[in-house]
């Protein structure tokens, strides 16, 4: 065998390994790339179902706050509890399920206006409740058997 034969295959067998080695390389490369777009992808799906349900509780805590606002007592001590007033302390108690799933999910600027917001839910419900034990029997409260959840500052978020 000349040296140029030898030479030929020497390159020739060169150029094959170097193909597969960058094949191999650019196969990998675009593996990682797939997967860190599905794991992208899974994390902005979670992250939508999340605020998806956030929002949703939101509304209906605030349609819940909103019809306690409106209530219309009577003026009479003692009569049975308006369930407007409990059906809102307890819809502010689920809220705070979709406030802690935005806050895992979802950067911390939004988890700590998810924590404001949960804040003003629980000061707006607790102030519901204050009106209705510190007037029962006058006009702005239904009974004396006011019925709500305990609020305390324990229900609050770090802001």
């Amino acid at each position: 065998m000349s040296n140029v034969d030898l030479w030929s295959a020497v390159v020739g067998a060169g150029g094959v390994f170097l193909g597969a080695v960058l094949t191999g390389a650019f196969t990998l490369l675009k593996g990682r790339q797939e997967h860190r777009g599905q794991r992208q992808q899974a994390q902005r799906e979670a992250r939508r179902a999340a605020y998806a349900a956030f929002l949703a509780s939101y509304h209906e805590v605030d349609r819940k706050i909103s019809a306690a606002s409106k209530l219309r007592p009577s003026a009479v001590a003692g009569g049975p509890p308006q369930p407007a007033m409990a059906e809102a302390a307890v819809e502010a108690e689920e809220f705070k399920e979709a406030v802690a799933s935005v806050a895992l999910e979802g950067p911390r600027i939004v988890a700590s206006a998810v924590f404001e917001l949960q804040n003003a839910v629980w000061d707006t419900v607790a102030e519901l409740v204050g009106l209705c034990v510190d007037h029962v029997g006058s006009d702005r409260c239904p009974s004396s058997n006011c019925e709500i959840p305990a609020l305390s500052g324990t229900d609050r978020w770090p802001t």
